[in-house]
């Protein structure tokens, strides 16, 4: 099969039905029009924000072993706490960062108050990591206007966001995926 047919089994990605529907593709086409008639100009204005999440546990899905034996990567039993990193950098240099490791969860009996706490990155740390960005552009008068670019994380378009005052004096852009 792979000689006569020059295939080779590979893992899969996993894409939503709407990814390429005839809507999506037109909203893309309406944010790039939307985008053309903007001064948005990725290396001049723009600062790029995201993050990431990792623990010592994530392993690549793919590793490499000799034909006919199973590539076998060996892992801890127990389950890692994961570290989120949020990041801005603009064409001119790294703007903010921000590290968030969870807090450790104690184990209780049964019946007892546990306090929710979330492990992942929510809104309120994308908040929090949002108005240091901008207090840090603040500091720099080139910064001054510049477009924020994000991908369409939920985190990313809650309304606290919008309401939170401080986005007036910036452009906002969202690339939607």
């Amino acid at each position: 099969m792979t000689t006569q047919c020059n295939l080779s089994i590979k893992q899969a990605q996993f894409q939503p039905v709407e990814r390429n529907s005839e809507e999506k593709i037109q909203q893309r086409y309406d944010w790039v029009q939307k985008w053309h008639q903007t001064d948005l100009d990725f290396t001049t204005n723009c600062v790029f924000l995201d993050e990431s999440a990792f623990h010592i546990n994530l392993k690549r899905g793919m590793a490499w072993s000799k034909k006919g034996t199973p590539a076998i990567v060996t892992v801890p039993t127990t389950k890692a706490n994961t570290t989120s990193i949020l990041g801005a950098i603009s064409a001119t240099g790294l703007i903010n960062v921000s590290l968030r490791v969870p807090k450790r969860i104690k184990k209780r009996k049964l019946g007892s108050e546990t306090n929710a706490y979330s492990t992942g990155t929510v809104t309120g740390h994308f908040l929090s990591f949002l108005k240091a960005t901008l207090d840090e552009m603040d500091k720099y008068p080139e910064l001054k206007g510049h477009y924020l670019v994000m991908d369409n994380a939920p985190i990313h378009s809650s309304t606290d966001i919008g309401n939170s005052g401080r986005l007036s004096r910036v452009k906002s852009s969202e690339i939607s995926s």
